[in-house]
């Protein structure tokens, strides 16, 4: 439970932070290429975006695992509006992270203790207005496209990425002060990955999310199995979030502290989850 309840704390903050052939490498270029090249690479991106489901609730059995060790729990959307994901041990909740437009709630059940985040907050002082937002992470979990500033991806987004090619998928990147964000499509013009390097730091921090199994689910497709790498520095953390037994129209009651929680800081949640034993 350390190591799952440490990589969500991290990946909530951060998310809201081989021979390839250059073929773009930006706006003006796409605008003067070979307008059936462009065509072609344009339907495979629009056919990536078209796997989306839609949906205004699900509810999914979730296991998350950690080399040979791994625990349950589920996870819940509401599409557009809030997101739930929880750990159980024995059938019973020991940890949940609630996340909607203003704030990231994470809760050790364990040790009765919980935080909660401002969004606008934390992304006016991280300086990261368009990226710290209730969507990004919500397609970072549904494996879709999410275009800072704009929200998730369409049809019309095409131009605002930087397209690399070659002969297993088509990479599509955007590249700011302070990360760089990539999204590959494979030949199969599903999402692969999605990738987030942070910039200029003085630690290297990257995420990579890798999609795979997907599911056929109301009109579209859902990914199953999601392989969450996190490097920093020289060390590598590697999870895994597999999903199973979706069901549309399943909500959740949102966490309501009693009198025997506290209240701390993020600092003091992450300190108390690095002093759990495995």
């Amino acid at each position: 439970m350390k190591k799952l309840l440490y990589i969500l704390s991290v990946l909530i903050l951060l998310s809201s932070c081989t021979g390839k052939k250059r073929v773009t490498k930006g706006k003006n270029e796409l605008d003067t290429r070979n307008e059936a090249v462009l065509a072609i690479e344009k339907n495979r991106y629009e056919e990536a975006l078209q796997t989306a489901f839609d949906f205004k609730s699900l509810q999914s059995r979730a296991k998350y695992s950690f080399g040979k060790k791994s625990l349950n729990g589920r996870l819940n959307i509401e599409l557009g509006k809030r997101l739930c994901m929880t750990v159980t041990v024995l059938g019973i909740e020991v940890a949940r992270i609630e996340v909607n437009h203003e704030t990231v709630l994470i809760v050790d059940k364990f040790d009765k203790i919980y935080t909660q985040l401002s969004i606008e907050e934390f992304a006016d002082r991280m300086g990261l207005q368009d990226e710290m937002r209730y969507e990004a992470i919500e397609c970072l979990l549904l494996g879709r496209m999410f275009i800072p500033g704009s929200g998730e991806a369409e049809a019309k987004d095409f131009k605002k990425l930087d397209w690399t090619i070659n002969e297993e998928n088509m990479v599509g990147e955007l590249s700011k002060p302070r990360y760089s964000l990539e999204y590959v499509i494979g030949n199969d013009n599903k999402l692969a990955n999605t990738i987030v390097k942070a910039n200029g730091g003085a630690e290297e921090v990257a995420v990579t999310f890798t999609y795979q199994g997907h599911l056929s689910v109301e009109g579209g497709e859902f990914a199953t199995q999601e392989q969450i790498t996190l490097f920093r520095n020289n060390e590598e953390i590697k999870a895994e979030l597999t999903l199973s037994a979706p069901i549309m129209g399943k909500t959740w009651t949102p966490f309501s502290p009693t009198e025997a929680y506290k209240q701390v800081s993020m600092q003091e949640l992450v300190t108390a989850i690095k002093n759990m034993k495995n």
